[in-house]
């Protein structure tokens, strides 16, 4: 059996290759490449298989890819990128990645829906921040775009900019520090352990 690679990261090297540094403000065709591949993947239009080697012959939900994120032989890749007319060879990294290189950790993301059921009885927060006023602000937390069509797929953001956001003086105040990293640390347990050394009700000289 051919070596198995995490399903995002052909969108990485590929946005490697073009210069690219950070893969959270990833724009154009390189984002495409990541929404569409997932896109297949979670309507079963692509080969996979599991970290051991086990087939994934099914339709398979965003719970199921964040929980075991689904892998790919280089072929299936690239035959993948061909039928997407992407003319572009993948051929991944021989070194581990680290460091700026980290891949996405989906279960360190949150839909519009989780935002809105974590924060939304604190800030008013619903679905028209998301396509309305407020966009071009939430824009700056989104790591993943959506995906339309037959085969959807939320956005992606990240909580603990949306949580910036929320608690920044020009937002306004509408949330205070206190509500805010209490429910940062209910609701999201792996982004408030990265950034816990940042909390203000532990740390008084952090206004």
């Amino acid at each position: 059996m051919e070596s198995l690679y995490p399903w995002y990261q052909i969108a990485w090297d590929i946005s490697v290759e073009e210069g690219m540094t950070d893969f959270e403000t990833c724009s154009g065709f390189k984002q495409q490449i990541a929404d569409e591949l997932c896109s297949d993947i979670l309507s079963g239009k692509i080969e996979c298989w599991t970290q051991d080697y086990t087939p994934i012959r099914k339709i398979i939900t965003i719970e199921e890819l964040r929980q075991n994120t689904p892998h790919l032989t280089v072929i299936v890749a690239n035959n993948w990128l061909k039928s997407r007319n992407y003319l572009y060879q993948w051929s991944p990294a021989l070194e581990p990645k680290t460091g700026q290189q980290a891949l996405i950790d989906f279960s360190k993301l949150a839909t519009a829906e989780q935002l809105i059921q974590v924060f939304g009885t604190a800030t008013g927060m619903n679905k028209t921040w998301f396509k309305g006023n407020y966009s071009k602000k939430l824009d700056d937390s989104r790591v993943l775009k959506g995906v339309a069509g037959n085969s959807p797929m939320p956005a992606y953001y990240c909580p603990m900019k949306v949580l910036t956001w929320l608690t920044s003086e020009k937002k306004g105040g509408r949330l205070s520090n206190k509500i805010g990293w209490s429910l940062l640390e209910r609701h999201f347990p792996k982004v408030y352990e990265e950034h816990s050394s940042a909390d203000p009700r532990y740390c008084p000289s952090i206004p």
